[in-house]
């Protein structure tokens, strides 16, 4: 509707920024919307929709980057659980392909999703061969909603925190999600300025 009242107010030229982490469904229903409105309006208007936080190469090592960025190194004995949505989508490879990233830098940072691969219970088999006493939980989710605060860390038994300290692990919560972070918006910004000179040129 945001788009059709914009038409109908006579803008042409229209950019979309997704807040959406990989490519999955709702970006790829996103898609479709910005295409039907685009032929709706029967090329009258100029409709761009941008890209997700991962979508290019560069994207993986930029994330990765300010993931790290964002919390302090973590010690011997601690280690980081990035709380990803996770998705039956094809796009669930950048979950993977990002934790390569990761690996490249750092070795105490695992992502892990509420549904799907990869699983909380796979992380916690990869601690059992660490010495990690320390676990800190951040969302890697564009905002700290109702993942972050039951799946994470709700007092249900089956929450994130209170699997690790049943494990016998010393927790802490981060309840910000990466759209809180001022390296975040910028990294959003940066697509929408990018996308905005490609089609200016």
């Amino acid at each position: 509707y945001a788009l059709i009242k914009l038409i109908e107010d006579g803008v042409t030229d229209i950019y979309v920024q997704p807040l959406h982490i990989i490519p999955g469904e709702e970006y790829n229903y996103l898609k479709k919307i910005t295409s039907a409105v685009s032929e709706i309006s029967k090329s009258k208007v100029n409709i761009c929709l941008g890209t997700p936080l991962l979508y290019y190469q560069d994207d993986l090592h930029t994330t990765a980057g300010n993931m790290l960025s964002i919390v302090p190194v973590p010690a011997k004995d601690e280690a980081v659980i990035w709380m990803a949505h996770g998705t039956t989508n094809p796009s669930e490879v950048y979950y993977p392909a990002l934790q390569q990233v990761l690996n490249q830098q750092s070795d105490k940072h695992y992502i892990a999703t509420v549904e799907y691969e990869p699983s909380l219970d796979s992380v916690l088999q990869q601690l059992k061969t660490t010495r990690i006493k320390k676990i800190h939980l951040i969302p890697f989710l564009t905002i700290a909603g109702d993942h972050a605060l039951n799946d994470m860390a709700g007092d249900e038994p089956d929450s994130w925190k209170n699997k690790f300290e049943k494990q016998g692990y010393k927790v802490t919560v981060t309840l910000k999600g990466i759209n809180d972070y001022e390296i975040f918006k910028s990294q959003w910004i940066n697509k929408i300025k990018h996308l905005i000179n490609e089609n200016n040129k």
